[in-house]
């Protein structure tokens, strides 16, 4: 018996067994931080890289696509325009050759003039103005580069100077206009663009005001 006397063979075990499991867990830590390294990697949006900005000038039309001069592949990033003076103009989406998202222009004095979505190179969303004093002053629902749905104008204080209902680019139901202090100047019923109904004298416009057909 040994009388409770560890021998030197049962202590190098024991710190062998110690060893390994402390090496074992250093290399599982290891193998866990090159893991997420690689996974961070291979996440990373490709928005993080550098989209390619291109002068309108250097593009060219080739088989109804931009492409840049020099190249022969369809163009993918941001299309830019500037004013003699070097100020933005505007900014294009363009993926493949065709407009795609985004498009915006700005006046000479660099305020948002016009906001708009393209979808295979054509307008196709909410197109919304405004003037150099950064007033709204329209707003329109496109469809496949048509104004479909309706159409608002507004006067420069902000009141609403018309309101159209629009089909495929021609006024298409009722046409409502008012003067900039708000009084209803006309109202009409089109179809396809052919005036059925003109209301613009004051009596009439009267009348629809009390309806409450007018805002």
């Amino acid at each position: 018996m040994n009388g409770g006397v560890r021998t030197s063979s049962e202590g190098e075990v024991r710190s062998g067994g110690r060893w390994a499991v402390v090496r074992a867990v250093l290399l599982a830590a290891i193998g866990l931080a090159l893991l997420v390294t690689y996974l961070e990697t291979r996440q990373r949006p490709k928005s993080a890289e550098a989209t390619v900005e291109v002068d309108r000038k250097e593009l060219v039309l080739k088989d109804g696509l931009l492409v840049r001069n020099g190249e022969s592949n369809a163009f993918t990033g941001l299309m830019l325009e500037s004013y003699p003076d070097g100020t933005l103009q505007s900014r294009s989406a363009v993926s493949n050759g065709l407009l795609e998202g985004f498009s915006e222009g700005w006046h000479t004095n660099g305020v948002l003039a016009v906001r708009e979505s393209f979808v295979g190179g054509r307008s196709h969303g909410v197109r919304t103005k405004w003037d150099a004093a950064s007033n709204r002053i329209a707003e329109s629902s496109i469809r496949e580069a048509k104004i479909h749905g309706f159409h608002r104008e507004w006067h420069a204080n902000g009141q609403l100077a018309l309101d159209a209902e629009m089909a495929e680019g021609q006024p298409h139901g009722q046409v409502r206009k008012w003067s900039a202090e708000g009084a209803l100047v006309g109202r009409w019923i089109l179809s396809n663009g052919a005036v059925l109904e003109s209301h613009t004298n004051v009596v009439d416009l009267a009348r629809f005001a009390e309806k409450g057909v007018a805002p």
